[in-house]
C-alpha cells in the first residue's frame, strides 16, 4: 500500500506545462496553421496513452500549439498519421463522435482540478463541448467556439478559436489554467493524453498539466440573446371521425448574461419545447414511478451544480399536475372528464451559476409555472373546471465549496410554493466528498431533510443520509456504504425518489486491470454483499449478492458476465403497496451478459441476455436484445434493434378488494419493443435524423390471491379482469442545420399512437394491424433559433476571419 501511495503521488506531482504566446496579428480559423505566428509558440508533443497500454508512448506523434490575444485562445493542432485513408472520419451530429479520430482540448480555468471545460473536434469536423465536474459531465452545454479540420499529406490539422466568452475564469492579471490534450486513433482503439491520466487513479482533472504565459486578459461582456421563432400544425385523426387540425405560432427568446467574471444569468422567456423527443413510455406494473430523462435543453445546459445532493429533478416543472389524479374522484353523476391536462404550463425560467476564484460555487434556479385546470362535462353538456395544480414557484438553491486534495463540500436546497391551499414542499441536502493526500482514499456522504407544509394538518418531515467509505484508486478498491430514508422522506416535489422507507448497508470489492494481458486488453471484477431493513416497522426483509465480470479483448470486443441472487427470498413491503403488510417473496438467482463488438466496423453488434429463476411455481424470466450497427458510408448510419422480455407466473400486486384484502396476481407478460434509428450527415453542421420507435406489451391473468398476514399467498375467485394490453408508436423525423455558431434551423415531424386496453390480441401481427385504427397524432414544426452578441455592435472589437 505504501509503494502504491508513493507510486500515485509520482504521478500526481509530475505536471507537465506548456507556455501560450501573445499575438497581435489575425488568426484565419480555416484548418491550414500557415499564419506565422504559429512558429512562435513551443509545440505540446509526447503524448502518452491511457488506453489500451497506459503509461506507453503515443503510436502516433502529435503538436499542439497555444496562442492568444484580448478575444480568445487559439489552437492549433497537427495530428501525424500514415496515410490519409487510415484517418477515421464518420460524420454525425453535433456533441456525438461515432467511428471518428478525435482531438480535444481541456481547460481548468480556475486550477481547482475538478471543473474544467472541454472542446473537441473529429477528423470530420464534428464540434463536441462539454462541462466537467464532480456532479457530472454535462454533455448538454454547448458555447460559441469555432473550428476547422484539414486532412493532407496523411495528417489532419485542427484550428481552434475558443473566445474569452465561452469562459469563465478568475479576474486577475496572470492566469494560471490547468490544462490536458486529448487524441484518440480510432482504428486501434488508442486513447492519449499529453499529461498522463493513469486510470487507475481516481478522476479526471485532477491528473492535468498546467498552461501558463497568458496575461493581461479579462472576459468580454458575456451578453448573448437567443430569439426564437415557431410554428406548429398538428393534425388528430380517427378512423370513422373527422380530423381536428391545430396550427400553433410561438415566439419567445433565451438570454444569457455573464454578470462577471464567475456568474452567468440565463433567462428563458415564453420557452418552447415542442421539438423534444418523446420518452420512451412503458407499461409499468411495479409500485415505482417510471423516471424519464431530461430532454429539454435550458434545464440539462448548465445545471451540473444543482445535481448535488440528489434532491433535483427538473422534469417536475412543467410535469405532472399535483392533483391530476383526484379529478376522477370530483365527478358527480352523469358527469365525465373532457380535458385534464398531464402537463403544466412553464410560464419562464431562470438560472443563475458560477463559481468564484476561491472555489466557491453558487447556483440559483428559480421557474413559474401556470395554473392548470381540468374540464368536467355533464350529460345536458355544461361544464365546469376543477384546478389541478395552482400557480406554483420552483426554486433550487446550492452552494458547493471546493477542497483540498479534489474533495468538496455542498448544501443544497429545494423549494416548491403553490397558490391557495394547496401544500408547499421544502428539502435541504448536504453531499461531500473528502479524499486523502495521495487520492487513494474517500469519505463521502449526503444527509438530506424534507419538508411538506400541509394546510391544517402540520408539516410532514422526513430525513435522509448516505456514507461511503472506500478506496477509489488502484488495481484494488474495496469500500463499505451505508443509506437511509425514513418511512416520512419524500423530496419528489422538486425530485425524484423511487421508494423511501429503506435501510441498506454494503460491502463492495473490485479488481481491476489496465494493463493488456493474454488475449485481454482491460477487465473489470467486481463483487458486492448487500443488507436491507425496512426503516418503519424496523424489521430484515433480506440480503443479496452480486458478482459481475468485464472483459475488453484486443479485437476489441467487450463482454461483461454477471450473476446475483436473494438466496433467502425477501420480504416486500413495496409490492403490496402498504408497510403493514408484505409479501414473501421467493429466493430468485439472475443471471446475464452483454456484449459489444468493435465499433470501427462497417458492421458492428450488440446483444444480451438476462434470465431469472424463482422459487416460485413455474416463476421465470427470460429477456435479450439484439442491436446491429451499420455504418453504409461516413454519412449514412443505421441501427436498429429488438428487445424481448418474457415473464411466465409473475406475481404482482392488482388491487384491494371491498373487503380490504390485498389482491395479487398470476400473470404471463410479453413486451417487444422495435427501435429503428437512421442518421443521414449532410456535413458535420447539418443531419437528418429519423427514429421509430413500436413498444408492444401485454398482462394475461389466469390466478389471483389473498395475501396472508404471514406474506404467503391465497388462491381466491376474484372476479374482475385485470389483462391489459399497452401500445406506443412514435414516428420522429427532424432535420437540424445549424447555419452558423449558435444559430439553427430544425424542421420535426412527429406520430404518435398510444392506446391501452383489456383485449389481447393473438400475437404480434394481428396487434400491429390493429394501430392502424387508432387515433393519431401527427405534428409538423419548424423552428429557427438565432444567437446574436452584444459584442458584433460594440464599437471598437477586434474581429477575427472565421474560414
Amino acid at each position: 500500500m505504501l509503494f502504491t501511495a508513493q507510486s500515485v503521488l509520482a504521478q500526481q506531482a509530475s505536471r507537465k506545462s506548456v507556455q501560450a504566446v501573445r499575438i497581435d496579428e489575425a488568426i484565419r480559423i480555416d484548418g491550414f496553421l500557415d499564419e506565422p505566428a504559429w512558429k512562435k509558440a513551443v509545440p505540446a508533443t509526447d503524448f502518452i496513452q491511457n488506453n489500451p497500454r497506459p503509461g506507453k508512448p503515443a503510436s502516433q506523434p502529435t503538436e499542439v500549439r497555444l496562442l492568444y490575444d484580448d478575444e480568445a485562445l487559439y489552437v492549433g493542432a497537427t495530428m501525424y498519421d500514415v496515410h490519409n485513408d487510415s484517418i477515421a472520419r464518420q460524420l454525425s451530429q453535433r456533441d456525438q463522435t461515432e467511428n471518428a479520430d478525435i482531438f480535444a482540448i481541456y481547460l481548468d480555468t480556475y486550477n481547482d482540478r475538478l471543473n474544467a471545460f472541454q472542446f473537441m473536434v473529429t477528423a470530420s469536423g464534428v464540434k463536441v463541448d462539454i462541462r466537467l465536474s464532480p456532479a457530472g459531465d454535462d454533455v448538454s452545454w454547448d458555447a460559441v467556439w469555432y473550428s476547422e479540420v484539414h486532412i493532407a499529406d496523411g495528417n489532419w490539422y485542427v484550428e481552434m478559436k475558443i473566445p474569452y466568452s465561452a469562459l469563465r475564469f478568475p479576474k486577475k492579471d496572470v492566469q494560471l489554467w490547468g490544462v490536458n490534450f486529448f487524441r484518440e486513433i480510432r482504428r486501434f482503439r488508442e486513447q492519449s493524453h499529453w499529461n498522463f491520466v493513469n486510470p487507475a487513479v481516481d478522476g479526471f482533472v485532477n491528473q492535468f498539466g498546467l498552461l501558463e504565459g497568458i496575461s493581461g486578459v479579462q472576459a468580454d461582456t458575456r451578453l448573448f440573446f437567443f430569439p426564437y421563432a415557431s410554428a406548429y400544425l398538428e393534425n388528430v385523426s380517427a378512423p370513422g371521425e373527422p380530423s381536428v387540425s391545430n396550427t400553433i405560432v410561438n415566439g419567445g427568446m433565451d438570454i444569457k448574461y455573464g454578470i462577471n467574471d464567475a456568474f452567468t444569468l440565463d433567462v428563458t422567456l415564453i420557452p418552447d419545447f415542442g421539438q423534444v423527443l418523446p420518452d420512451n413510455e412503458v407499461l409499468n406494473l411495479s409500485p415505482f414511478e417510471v423516471f424519464f430523462v431530461e430532454r429539454r435543453q435550458f434545464f440539462t445546459e448548465g445545471t451540473e451544480l444543482f445535481n448535488k445532493g440528489d434532491i433535483f429533478y427538473s422534469r417536475r416543472i412543467g410535469g405532472r399536475p399535483v392533483n391530476y389524479f383526484s379529478v376522477a374522484g370530483q365527478l358527480e353523476a352523469g358527469e365525465r372528464i373532457v380535458e385534464n391536462p398531464q402537463e403544466t404550463q412553464l410560464l419562464n425560467s431562470t438560472k443563475l451559476s458560477g463559481r468564484t476564484n476561491s472555489g466557491l460555487g453558487i447556483g440559483v434556479l428559480n421557474s413559474l409555472t401556470a395554473a392548470t385546470y381540468a374540464t368536467i362535462e355533464n350529460e345536458q353538456g355544461d361544464r365546469r373546471r376543477v384546478m389541478t395544480n395552482p400557480f406554483s414557484n420552483y426554486n433550487v438553491f446550492v452552494v458547493d465549496q471546493n477542497l483540498k486534495n479534489n474533495s468538496y463540500v455542498s448544501l443544497i436546497n429545494t423549494n416548491v410554493w403553490r397558490e391557495g391551499s394547496t401544500y408547499d414542499a421544502n428539502v435541504t441536502a448536504t453531499d461531500f466528498r473528502i479524499m486523502d493526500k495521495t487520492n487513494t482514499w474517500q469519505a463521502a456522504g449526503v444527509g438530506a431533510v424534507s419538508q411538506r407544509f400541509m394546510p391544517n394538518e402540520g408539516n410532514d418531515v422526513g430525513f435522509r443520509y448516505f456514507m461511503d467509505l472506500a478506496k477509489v484508486s488502484g488495481n484494488l478498491q474495496y469500500g463499505i456504504e451505508h443509506q437511509l430514508e425514513s418511512d416520512r422522506y419524500n423530496p419528489n416535489d422538486l425530485g425524484f425518489l423511487a421508494a423511501n422507507n429503506e435501510m441498506a448497508t454494503r460491502a463492495k470489492i473490485s479488481y481491476n486491470l489496465f494493463e493488456p494481458y493474454s488475449i485481454f486488453l482491460r477487465s473489470w471484477t467486481n463483487f458486492s454483499i448487500s443488507y436491507f431493513r425496512l426503516y418503519n416497522p424496523s424489521t430484515f426483509t433480506g440480503f443479496t449478492s452480486s458478482l459481475s465480470h468485464r472483459m475488453l479483448f484486443k479485437g476489441f470486443l467487450m463482454v461483461n458476465l454477471s450473476v446475483s441472487g436473494a438466496p433467502i427470498g425477501w420480504k416486500d413491503y413495496f409490492e403490496t403497496r402498504t408497510f403493514e403488510q408484505f409479501y414473501q417473496a421467493p429466493r430468485a438467482i439472475w443471471a446475464g451478459g452483454w456484449f459489444s463488438s468493435d465499433y470501427s466496423k462497417v458492421l458492428a453488434i450488440d446483444g444480451g441476455v438476462d434470465y431469472a429463476n424463482f422459487d416460485e411455481n413455474n416463476r421465470w424470466e427470460l429477456s435479450y436484445y439484439l442491436s446491429p450497427r451499420w455504418r453504409v458510408s461516413d454519412k449514412l448510419f443505421i441501427i436498429p434493434r429488438v428487445n424481448f422480455n418474457d415473464q411466465f407466473d409473475d406475481i404482482g400486486w392488482v388491487n384491494n378488494d371491498a373487503q380490504g384484502n390485498i389482491i395479487f396476481g398470476k400473470r404471463k407478460r410479453n413486451t417487444i419493443e422495435n427501435l429503428l434509428t437512421t442518421r443521414y450527415s449532410f456535413g458535420p453542421n447539418m443531419d437528418l435524423l429519423f427514429r421509430l420507435r413500436h413498444y408492444w406489451s401485454r398482462a394475461v391473468y389466469d390466478q389471483y390471491y389473498i395475501v396472508e398476514s404471514d406474506g404467503s399467498l391465497l388462491p381466491t375467485d376474484h372476479g374482475i379482469n385485470h389483462d391489459v394490453n399497452f401500445n406506443v408508436f412514435n414516428i420522429d423525423l427532424a432535420f437540424t442545420w445549424i447555419f452558423t455558431p449558435g444559430s439553427e434551423l430544425s424542421i420535426v415531424w412527429k406520430n404518435v399512437i398510444n392506446e391501452a386496453g383489456d383485449e389481447i390480441p393473438i400475437n404480434y401481427f394481428n396487434n400491429v394491424q390493429s394501430l392502424v385504427d387508432l387515433p393519431q397524432l401527427n405534428s409538423l414544426s419548424v423552428r429557427v433559433l438565432f444567437f446574436v452578441d452584444y459584442l458584433w455592435v460594440k464599437p471598437g472589437k477586434k474581429k477575427t476571419p472565421i474560414g
